[in-house]
């Protein structure tokens, strides 16, 4: 964890610590490579059940009567 001391008055609650724990672990694991990291992010929430919308989609679905 962060020393208490060093960090913003925002940054000092436990969860707020931990998530920026959490975003430093991501950064390392991916390399900062943002579009890895995105690109895992779909394929997990995909495993788990979840369906995203495209815009092509969504317009799809609001020219439908």
């Amino acid at each position: 964890m962060f020393p208490q001391q060093n960090l913003p008055l925002a940054w000092q609650d436990p969860i707020v610590q931990e998530l920026h724990a959490l975003r430093e672990q991501l950064v390392a694991k991916y390399q900062g490579d943002m579009h890895a990291y995105s690109e895992a992010c779909v394929r997990h929430t995909k495993a788990l059940g979840f369906t995203f919308k495209t815009l092509d989609s969504v317009k799809e679905a609001l020219a439908t009567p």
